[in-house]
């Protein structure tokens, strides 16, 4: 029996109530549809739009025309001809290949950048460069954000500094990808930071040179993190892995290996700046004059070693070819030393943990150490190396005999005596005797400390100390 409901004189019937109430239903589900897919399909979509390009035109015109957050997929390579590639102010854009197994190329023009970077852009699965024999960066940042997932920055050669990326006064945030066989006449040949920010967290900076500084990464007057991905096979005069101005550099993870520099650093050249280690690896590295791992160079520059190692860097300024004389000058001179860590002229090293090891400074007959094969500091008055572990040691050590001694003192409970086989020692001149040791220990490594920090040249690992002609050219006549 149908129920009838009564409402301003009129009846209807509950099953027609049902067939309205299901039609409303239908009507309202294909508004919200069709809504939901002129969004999807619109050309000016809101949120995260994509459009698919395949000539400069489109590209350019994607760029500049779809407002929001845009992801524009390249399905074939786009050479520009005009411009670099501009991401305007407040533009966020992504640029993708459509095709993961081939990257597309985003070609430059020449003494243009292939891409200046304003907003925000963020590239995966790209390779940008240049036009054969055209010159300029790969990326300029001009204050914006670049963050790089995947992809290359490689071929790139700039008349100045900054081959693979310029950053000035911008963010870089390396995700993955690879900056490699990019070359600057000035410095930074994969990487130029300045002013601006690095980080660094997974992929590769290889095969990039500089004529000057900073084969891979040169940073002056930013801060460059890295924790993760490697630096490597990189060369320069300065610095051939990095090489830092004052500007700070954290390294917590990854590596820094294989670099060459003509001069100083192989893998990292600090001048007045701060370098703190916690983790990773500075290994293989080369450098033709000092410091094959780590140079640190004037009174503001600090190294901070708490973890990681430094090992199997090499100086090998001093050939066979050489005669005693070159070999007097290039002593004289300080070079061929330091081949794990070499400070210079003011520069600190703080020593609290990690490991430096395997590194070696030939005097080119084969013999290795005479001249800082793991570390040398130059200049000692104006150099420094903080002892932290040592100290912290000692430290602990004395305080805790002292305090033992004041509450053995101190105690109510009778002394009492250990029988040996041959004497009888009372408990409290075994404590006295314990403290006089810890304080003999103690003594000797502060002397150590001392030492090391006010000889005027400090060398170790095997060191010959002269001071005149006489005394140098002996040394080198009988050094084995």
């Amino acid at each position: 029996m149908n129920l009838a409901v009564e409402a301003k004189g009129k009846f209807r019937n509950s099953r027609n109530t049902g067939m309205l109430v299901t039609l409303l239903l239908v009507l309202l589900t294909a508004t919200l549809l069709t809504g939901c897919a002129a969004i999807i399909n619109s050309d000016s979509a809101i949120l995260d739009s994509t459009s698919h390009v395949g000539s400069e035109k489109e590209l350019r015109n994607a760029v500049n025309t779809i407002n929001g957050p845009t992801v524009i997929v390249l399905t074939a390579d786009i050479a520009l001809t005009d411009s670099a590639l501009s991401i305007p102010e407040g533009r966020e854009i992504t640029l993708i290949s459509d095709n993961a197994e081939r990257f597309w190329k985003l070609i430059g023009t020449n003494n243009q950048a292939t891409i200046s970077v304003n907003g925000i852009l963020t590239l995966d699965r790209i390779i940008v460069t240049h036009v054969k024999d055209a010159t300029d960066s790969g990326i300029r940042i001009n204050g914006g954000k670049l963050i790089l997932l995947g992809g290359e920055i490689s071929g790139n050669t700039v008349n100045g500094s900054g081959g693979g990326v310029l950053n000035i006064d911008g963010s870089f945030l390396m995700m993955g990808g690879i900056i490699t066989n990019n070359t600057a006449t000035g410095c930074g040949g994969g990487v130029y930071n300045i002013g601006g920010s690095f980080s660094m967290m997974a992929g590769t900076i290889i095969n990039n040179a500089a004529d000057v500084d900073g084969g891979g990464v040169y940073n002056r007057d930013g801060t460059f993190s890295m924790s993760g991905g490697t630096i490597s096979d990189n060369s320069a005069i300065d610095g051939g892995g990095v090489c830092l101005v004052d500007s700070n550099f954290t390294m917590s993870i990854g590596k820094i290996t294989r670099n060459t520099a003509g001069h100083w650093g192989g893998g990292v050249c600090m001048i007045y700046s701060t370098f703190s280690m916690s983790g990773s690896e500075i290994s293989g590295n080369i450098a033709g004059r000092t410091g094959g791992g780590v140079f640190n160079l004037g009174i503001s520059g600090n190294f901070t070693l708490s973890g990681g190692k430094i090992f199997k860097n090499t100086v090998l300024y001093v050939t066979e070819s050489d005669s005693k004389d070159d070999i007097k000058k290039d002593i004289s001179a300080g070079a061929g030393v330091g081949g794990g860590v070499s400070l210079d002229y003011g520069g600190i090293f703080d020593l609290r943990g990690g490991v430096i090891f395997g590194n070696t400074a030939s005097n080119g007959d084969g013999n290795v150490h005479k001249h800082g094969g793991n570390m040398y500091y130059f200049g000692a008055k104006e150099s420094t190396v903080i002892c932290m572990g040592i100290t912290l040691v000692t430290a602990v050590l004395v305080v805790a005999g002292v305090i033992a001694w004041i509450l053995r003192k101190k105690s109510k409970i009778h002394t009492y005596e250990v029988r040996s086989k041959f004497k009888v020692c009372n408990s409290r001149n075994t404590w006295i005797l314990i403290a006089l040791l810890i304080g003999v220990l103690f003594s000797s490594l502060l002397a150590g400390c001392v030492f090391m920090m006010n000889s005027k040249d400090t060398i170790l690992d095997g060191a010959i100390h002269v001071r005149n002609e006489k005394e140098l050219r002996n040394a080198v006549d009988i050094a084995v």
